[in-house]
């Protein structure tokens, strides 16, 4: 590894300890968008989503980074620039020079003392290492660990029950996924810890003492039918809610945005419909869905009509996308934690006119994934992890859109 790429890893892990999002290795895409979000807020430059996925190695990349980028991550670890935090590396300095002591030592005894020597300097560093590494064994008893719902529909504050008390641990962490990996500092003390939910999905939640984890479950959050609302951070706006008429279709207009307020957003907003249920489970191993949809956009930034169908599950998400033909280098599909970048993935499939309804069949059997749009295979790939059971699904337009038909059953 040189020099740069060296310093890029210990800048990344820099970034990663300042996050507290837990390992990067467990990243998913929305934890990157997140991060390109919080880059630009705190330095005013934009890295997009490919462009971080990339730098840790979620996308294969074997270019170097430019200064810009450089810049801007050494800015987000706490440095002025790339530059100043090269200079910050403190190199490993050489070892100390132990002078050499001349000791005179009658000949029968000399091999013993040779011998005691050489064990005294083999077992040292492993003394010292066991000396300063040592922590107790972790012990605990009669652990509780539950959620409680205050209310129905969002947003939802959900109060995390725990008792810790029964335990020897020094530090007690709940850690909880919503859009990113959270890991709370909660006082072992007490027995509560409470988290308001904004947007409808599934959230692991994990009881952590010192750096094991002791139990976990999922939280859903659910949707009463359809939910409209305006992608927002940190908090969406949520539509009126409509009377679903089944021989409607469900969408999103200009007129919701111009009630949202235009002010509220300065570029073409993300929509989003959900609908997470229960009810609607089914095993991600062997499920078929079915959607008929388009972007009603098109325009100025939203030219591209940039459309998401996620399927949501309870060890992960499956995301299809599509836009018009045109932009499907943009396009990214995503397989729990894989990701297929349409810069190097042939997603041309994926591209359509939304001047026309187009339908959408996503069939999964035997460890195998296809996509058909309006009938015609657009994607195929062997599944390695599944996502568990599917609970839901959130669909995404860059605009505005409308959702004729959405069915998801067994396969």
């Amino acid at each position: 590894m040189n020099k740069e790429a060296h310093s890029l890893k210990k800048c990344q892990k820099s970034i990663e300890e300042k996050l507290a999002w837990g390992s990067s290795e467990h990243w998913q895409n929305q934890d990157f968008e997140n991060l390109s979000e919080r880059i630009f807020e705190e330095t005013r430059t934009q890295l997009s989503t490919s462009t971080l996925k990339r730098l840790w190695g979620k996308i294969p990349y074997d270019s170097t980074p430019n200064l810009g980028t450089l810049n801007a991550l050494a800015q987000f670890a706490g440095y002025d620039s790339w530059r100043t935090f090269n200079s910050t590396q403190v190199a490993l300095l050489p070892p100390p020079t132990i002078p050499s002591v001349t000791v005179a030592i009658s000949q029968p005894n000399r091999f013993r003392f040779s011998m005691m020597l050489c064990l005294f300097i083999l077992l040292m560093p492993h003394s010292l290492s066991a000396f300063w590494n040592y922590t107790p064994n972790l012990r605990y008893h009669h652990i509780r660990f539950s959620s409680q719902f205050i209310t129905k529909g969002l947003p939802n504050t959900v109060f995390i029950k725990y008792n810790v008390m029964d335990s020897n641990a020094d530090s007690v962490f709940i850690l909880q996924n919503q859009d990113t990996h959270q890991r709370i500092k909660v006082d072992k003390h007490k027995s509560q810890w409470a988290h308001t939910y904004y947007t409808p999905g599934v959230y692991p939640i994990q009881l952590v003492l010192n750096d094991s984890v002791i139990q976990n479950h999922d939280l859903i959050i659910e949707t009463d039918g359809w939910l409209r609302m305006m992608d927002k951070k940190p908090i969406p706006i949520y539509f009126s809610k409509k009377q679903v008429d089944y021989s409607k279709p469900i969408d999103i207009t200009m007129a919701d945005l111009e009630q949202a307020k235009p002010s509220l957003f300065q570029s073409v907003p993300w929509v989003s419909l959900f609908k997470v249920q229960k009810t609607m489970a089914v095993p991600s191993q062997h499920f078929v869905m079915e959607t008929s949809l388009r972007n009603t956009f098109g325009k100025g930034d939203g030219v591209c009509q940039q459309t998401k169908i996620s399927l949501l599950g309870t060890k992960g998400t499956t995301v299809i996308p599509l836009c018009a033909k045109g932009c499907v280098a943009d396009l990214e599909v995503i397989l729990n934690n894989r990701i297929f970048d349409g810069h190097t993935e042939d997603l041309s499939g994926l591209g359509v006119d939304f001047k026309d309804w187009v339908e959408v069949r996503c069939e999964v059997k035997s460890h195998s994934m296809k996509v058909f749009v309006n009938d015609k295979l657009a994607f195929s790939r062997p599944i390695e992890h599944n996502i568990g059971t599917i609970v839901g699904t959130r669909i995404q337009f860059f605009g505005t859109g409308e959702v004729k038909r959405f069915e998801l059953k067994r396969y």
